[in-house]
């Protein structure tokens, strides 16, 4: 592995689809030998707040259908403060 560390933010309202997918991107990124530092965000608005914030990442793992954001909507907004 290199000193280079890919920082993926995960959101995902429900906690147990949010656990799952931070074990399985951690295990492919072991496999592949790719380090990573995985932060997990239960709400849209947790994520937006923490980017507002100064937060920042190389890739986002967004699930589509949360109640007050979808991931597609996030996205947007995300791209709209860029």
């Amino acid at each position: 592995m290199s000193d280079y560390v890919m920082k993926i933010a995960l959101c995902d309202d429900a906690p147990d689809d949010l656990r799952r997918i931070a074990d399985m991107t951690g295990q492919i990124a072991r496999q592949e030998k790719i380090a990573c530092q995985l932060v997990c965000y239960d709400s849209a608005a947790a994520l937006l707040a923490a980017m507002d914030a100064g937060e920042a990442f190389h890739a986002l793992l967004l699930d589509v259908m949360m109640p007050e954001m979808t991931g597609i909507q996030l996205a947007a907004a995300l791209r709209e403060r860029q």
